[in-house]
């Protein structure tokens, strides 16, 4: 198979400008990206950009984002490489991410793959930015909170379905002229959760302190304690260290102490933040805000006086070590 030429990044907002579907751009949740090569990684790392200021974007913060023609300006401006739509739980979309599911002739390599495909007809399907993967997008709700979002298949391809707290970069790159948004069809629905499986009680650990706070409250409390500093660095992908799992165990042990151990919140201020890394799995941050919520051995809301609020009880010489997500 001939080698597709590289489109300059005016052709790319070009093709999402023609046929992103026309009520994702009459919402207000886009941003911007940028890329940049990671030697170390072998690939590009992406940046979503508020078309606001051109500051980091939050996937849970609807005032970094803009409407569809404002973002297209800002990313023309200056020259960005696409478009990020954020799906926030409210919008009545779902995105399925099939992550390098295309062989090099751009047809689906897998069992599971090749039936979501013959399942869905002509839903707005797109080639992701990897240009090996399929972005599936549904007005519908499909997990909500009752399933898992991600279920890996006979340990070799992983589905993934979004609907909160999480942005996707759009291409346009039409897969196989599927355009349209539309509900997912009740039989893959179905099919889809019995993958995804029906959610467990969290290991929070029974000491954790039972507080309900959204999570610009859980910030809040953040931005008025010592730890301000170190978690800003830690938010905006600046590391407070040199080794990326030690710095995503010192954030996960921050948040879990003010958020009272409240681990999915934990996991899912980490993945609209800038420590981010797209390429680990969502268990992979389960994992280390577990890790981090068994070192704490005492949370926000057991705290009493205002000298116990600015001091997070969190060992700062605990083992940190390279937490994986067991893959």
């Amino acid at each position: 198979m001939t080698a597709k030429a590289q489109k300059t990044n005016a052709e790319k907002l070009k093709a999402i400008t023609d046929n992103i579907p026309p009520e994702m751009k009459a919402m207000p949740n886009w941003c911007v990206f940028r890329t940049r090569w990671n030697e170390e990684k072998g690939k590009k790392d992406k940046y979503i950009l508020s078309p606001h200021n051109g500051h980091w974007a939050k996937s849970t913060d609807p005032s970094t984002w803009a409407d569809f023609e404002s973002a297209m300006k800002y990313a023309k401006d200056t020259n960005c490489e696409g478009l990020a739509f954020a799906l926030d739980g409210k919008c009545g979309i779902t995105c399925i991410d099939l992550d390098k599911c295309l062989d090099a002739q751009g047809a689906p390599k897998s069992k599971i793959s090749k039936d979501i495909l013959a399942g869905i007809q002509d839903h707005y399907t797109e080639v992701s930015t990897s240009g090996n993967g399929l972005h599936l997008f549904f007005k519908d709700v499909i997990v909500g909170e009752t399933y898992n979002n991600r279920a890996e298949i006979n340990g070799e391809e992983e589905v993934e379905v979004y609907e909160k707290a999480r942005f996707m970069s759009m291409t346009g790159d039409i897969y196989e002229n599927r355009k349209v948004l539309k509900s997912c069809p009740f039989e893959m629905k179905t099919m889809l959760r019995g993958l995804l499986k029906e959610k467990v009680p969290n290991n929070t650990p029974a000491h954790a302190v039972a507080l309900t706070a959204d999570d610009s409250e859980v910030l809040a409390r953040i931005s008025r304690s010592r730890r301000k500093n170190e978690y800003d660095r830690l938010a905006s992908g600046q590391g407070v260290s040199n080794d990326k799992s030690r710095d995503d165990f010192r954030m996960a042990g921050i948040l879990v102490f003010f958020s009272g151990g409240n681990i999915p919140q934990t996991v899912r201020i980490m993945r609209a933040s800038g420590i981010n890394r797209p390429d680990k799995p969502d268990i992979y941050y389960q994992r280390t805000a577990e890790k981090a919520a068994s070192t704490c051995s005492q949370f926000y809301g057991e705290a009493k006086t205002s000298k116990n609020l600015q001091k997070q009880v969190f060992p700062s010489n605990a083992r940190e070590g390279n937490y994986n997500e067991g893959r």
